[in-house]
C-alpha cells in the first residue's frame, strides 16, 4: 500500500506538471487570426507596412513592417495566417539574394505608436517561448517596453535549419529567451509593447508557428520532486527486497 502511495504521488506531481502548463502561458501571438500580406515587389524600394486587429494575439492588435537591407530588387513577402494554411503561421520569405528585417509589434493597435492600450504584468522568472522554423541564418531578437518608454531587449537567438525538401510547415523546433537575460530598464509589471525584430542572410526564408510568454509552475515542481522522491525510494526498496 505504501509503494502505491508512492507511485501515485509521482503521477500526481507529473499531471500537475502538464495541466499546469496552459494557465503558465501566456499567449503573445498564435498566429491563427488576423490575416496579413505585407510584401515588397520585384523593383519596388519599400518599405511596406500595416496593422491589423486580432483576437488571437496580445492586445488585440500586431502591427507589421518589412524593409530592404541590401541592394537586391527581387520580392519580399510576409504573411501572417494566409489562406490555406492550416493552424496559422508568420510566414517570411525572400527571394534570391534578397536580404531584408522585419519588425513586428504587439502594443493594442495597428499602427506603430507605443502604448495603445496594452498594459501587461510579466513575471521576472518567465521568458518568450517560439517554435520557428528557417532554411539559414535567421536571427530574432525581443524588445518589450514599458510606460514612458523605458526598454529591455534580448540577446539575438539565431537559428539555422536546413529542412532538405523546402517545407517550412512541417513543424518547428522550440527556442526560449529568459526574460532574466534581457538588457535594459523596463518595469516588467507595466510592459505597454512588445516588438520582435527578424533578419538574416541574404534568400532566407522562415516561419513562425507561435509566440507565448511561459512562466514555471513552482508549486508543480514541488509535486513533481516529492513524487520522483517517492519513486526512488520504491525502487530502492524492490532492490534491497
Amino acid at each position: 500500500m505504501q509503494n502505491f502511495m508512492l507511485l501515485r504521488l509521482a503521477a500526481i506531481g507529473a499531471f500537475a506538471i502538464s495541466s499546469s502548463a496552459g494557465a503558465a502561458t501566456i499567449v503573445i501571438d498564435s498566429f491563427d487570426t488576423g490575416t496579413q500580406n505585407v510584401s515588397i515587389s520585384d523593383g519596388a524600394a519599400g518599405p511596406s507596412s500595416g496593422g491589423v486587429a486580432c483576437a488571437g494575439c496580445i492586445g488585440g492588435a500586431r502591427f507589421v513592417s518589412v524593409a530592404r537591407t541590401n541592394a537586391a530588387d527581387d520580392a519580399i513577402t510576409l504573411e501572417v495566417n494566409p489562406a490555406g494554411v492550416a493552424n496559422g503561421w508568420f510566414l517570411y520569405s525572400n527571394e534570391i539574394g534578397v536580404d531584408s528585417e522585419a519588425m513586428v509589434m504587439w502594443d493594442g493597435g495597428t499602427d506603430a505608436v507605443n502604448d495603445q492600450g496594452l498594459t501587461l504584468n510579466l513575471a521576472a522568472n518567465g521568458g518568450f517561448a517560439v517554435e520557428i522554423e528557417a532554411d539559414v541564418g535567421v536571427q530574432y531578437r525581443f524588445t518589450v517596453f514599458s510606460d514612458g518608454g523605458a526598454r529591455s531587449s534580448s540577446g539575438t537567438l539565431s537559428i539555422s535549419e536546413a529542412l532538405g525538401d523546402g517545407d517550412l510547415l512541417n513543424g518547428g523546433i522550440l527556442r526560449f529567451l529568459d526574460i532574466g537575460d534581457f538588457v535594459g530598464d523596463a518595469d516588467l509589471s507595466n510592459i505597454t509593447s512588445i516588438v520582435m525584430n527578424i533578419n538574416g542572410s541574404p534568400s532566407f526564408d522562415t516561419a513562425i508557428r507561435f509566440v507565448e510568454y511561459r512562466v514555471p509552475e513552482p508549486g508543480s515542481l514541488v509535486l513533481l520532486a516529492l513524487g520522483l522522491v517517492g519513486l526512488g525510494g520504491v525502487i530502492g526498496r524492490r532492490r534491497v527486497a
